[in-house]
């Protein structure tokens, strides 16, 4: 059925990414952010921040405390989240 096809595909692009980049699933929203890898996500995610509206409502100050994150790469990667989160 199409459904069941549809399942199958989001199963497949959920293990591609996983393998491609190295993560768990939990991890797999916030890989898809530009600019955040595999330890980058681990880190978001440790600290608090694990989906997407997560990352759209934290403050650039808690961003900017994770090793290598820039201001400018906290407002980036605020500005994805809260257009994919919106568009979810």
């Amino acid at each position: 059925t199409l459904k069941s096809d549809r399942s199958l595909v989001k199963a497949y692009t959920d293990l591609s990414v996983r393998l491609e980049s190295g993560v768990k699933s939990e991890l797999l929203p916030l890989v898809g952010l530009r600019g955040i890898g595999r330890v980058r996500a681990r880190q978001l995610y440790n600290s608090g921040i694990k989906t997407l509206k997560d990352v759209a409502e934290a403050p650039v100050e808690k961003l900017t405390q994770l090793r290598g994150v820039t201001t400018q790469l906290a407002l980036s990667i605020k500005e994805q989240a809260s257009k994919l989160s919106s568009s979810v």
